[in-house]
């Protein structure tokens, strides 16, 4: 999986460099995580950072990109007291359409969708859970402001908890600012 998805990228960008068509996008926002174990109470709530590179323009209206979400978070544990770092740091590759998906574009909506894979830390687990992701979100303008409403799904990997193995998904929502635009 690792190995196709360094692949694709490189193809991407290889061909998108010798097209000229390389354009930079980031926002920012807040995200909210939650585990879908019912096993686990697991939830955080922290700061988004979302860097993209437009490699590919599909028309005015559309790109296609390589970038991360990065989830970075203070959990508090309501059981004993304690709080806990949490990251969450994939790599995705996304299509963009309408609003935002490219600097000349001036529509007052749009959306995208893409996947890749990613990384999810906490100390309430004993390692990282890792695996693939999918996400997606709306964008749209409030007062000629761009704003995107987002989710991503890591979907069910084996991680250690306690002294126990489980599966265990991450479901992410959030909302964010794009900057520059």
């Amino acid at each position: 999986m690792k190995k196709l998805l360094v692949a694709i990228i490189i193809t991407i960008c290889t061909f998108s460099f010798a097209n000229a068509q390389v354009s930079f996008s980031h926002a920012v926002g807040a995200k909210y995580f939650l585990a879908t174990n019912s096993d686990l109470d697991y939830s955080a709530v922290g700061i988004l950072y979302s860097p993209r590179l437009n490699v590919v323009e599909l028309g005015d209206n559309s790109t296609v990109s390589i970038g991360t979400h990065i989830g970075l978070a203070f959990q508090g544990n309501s059981r004993d007291g304690s709080s806990s770092f949490v990251y969450d740091l994939p790599i995705v590759a996304e299509y963009n359409f309408g609003s935002t998906s490219n600097r000349d574009n001036d529509e007052s909506f749009g959306f995208y969708v893409g996947g890749g894979y990613s990384i999810h830390n906490s100390s309430d687990f004993y390692e990282a859970i890792s695996g693939p992701v999918v996400g997606g979100g709306v964008r749209f303008m409030i007062v000629e402001k761009p704003i995107d409403i987002n989710f991503s799904y890591l979907i069910s990997t084996r991680t250690l908890v306690g002294n126990r193995s489980i599966d265990q998904s991450i479901l992410g929502i959030g909302v964010q600012y794009t900057l520059g635009f």
